[in-house]
């Protein structure tokens, strides 16, 4: 069993999803009109995919995993994903606090979120959280 505020682990999953659809979008758009991508993804051939992977790692401890085959997030910017107002999206499309929330919030669950990703392999998004742990915020 793992003690949880459902509808705050929803939200993280959610903020979580909407990142990877909205990176997705943007990418078939690109690939869509860019021929120097054309080599990189012909067109026509890229689905866009997300999946969500669930594993109970030991006696302590479940991992979600929800990856998607978008275009990756560089380098430099996994440092700053989970800072509050951090946005790589034009202005008016997203306040930054998505990731930052869903940070809070797993570590509230005294749990991990971490990413995986490199240029043109997707992105994972890892969260682990206790199983019999604590209840969410308290110590």
């Amino acid at each position: 069993m793992i003690h949880c505020c459902p509808a705050q682990l929803n939200q993280v999953f959610l903020n979580i999803i909407n990142n990877a659809i909205d990176a997705l979008e943007d990418y078939t758009q690109t690939i869509q009109s860019s021929s120097s991508l054309m080599t990189f993804q012909p067109l026509g051939l890229f689905q866009p995919r997300i999946t969500l992977q669930t594993q109970q790692l030991n006696i302590d401890q479940i991992q979600v995993r929800i990856r998607d085959n978008g275009p990756g997030i560089p380098l430099e910017v996994q440092s700053k994903l989970f800072d509050p107002f951090f946005t790589t999206k034009a202005v008016g499309k997203g306040s930054g606090l998505g990731l930052s929330v869903a940070y809070q919030i797993i570590e509230r669950h005294h749990g991990t979120i971490r990413v995986a990703s490199a240029a043109g392999q997707g992105t994972t998004f890892i969260v682990t959280l206790p199983i019999q742990g604590t209840t969410p915020g308290t110590d």
